[in-house]
């Protein structure tokens, strides 16, 4: 079967209203893996051609500390800048002044936070299941 790829954008860091979770809608049996470009967070999807249906999954962003359950399946980080890039944004574009990166790991480290990126698992299609004996119900009456 062919495959194809899609993006699909998920989040902006630089929104203030940057969700814990997200509700999405993704084509049956793909993989997905999250990427990061600036402040936009995307995912990358990879699936056959010939699905059949979309399924309803959730992206939960844990911080460190979080709670993750152990279905959930971990597809990429985040890294957001504790100095975010709106405090750089609201300068005067023709500034000459220049950013300080710290020289120092421990500072630089402490200036990140990682995000990690969970999604759940696909729901398995309910398979009916019809069962029948050539003997009938054992416990009809018999004559």
């Amino acid at each position: 079967m062919p495959k194809q790829f899609s993006i699909q954008p998920l989040a902006d860091l630089s929104d203030d209203s940057f969700p814990s979770q997200a509700e999405i809608k993704l084509p049956e049996g793909c993989t997905v893996e999250c990427q990061q470009y600036s402040n936009h967070v995307y995912l990358l999807l990879h699936y056959s051609s010939s699905y059949k249906k979309l399924q309803s999954r959730s992206i939960l962003f844990a911080l460190e500390g979080d709670n993750i359950p152990d279905d959930y399946e971990y597809i990429g980080g985040v890294i957001a800048n504790e100095a975010s890039s709106s405090e750089i944004a609201d300068e005067d574009d023709d500034s000459d002044e220049i950013i300080d990166i710290p020289a120092d790991a421990e500072t630089f480290y402490k200036l990140l936070t990682m995000i990690n990126v969970y999604i759940s698992p696909e729901l398995k299609s309910a398979a009916i299941e019809k069962r029948w004996s050539f003997l009938g119900d054992s416990n009809a009456p018999r004559n």
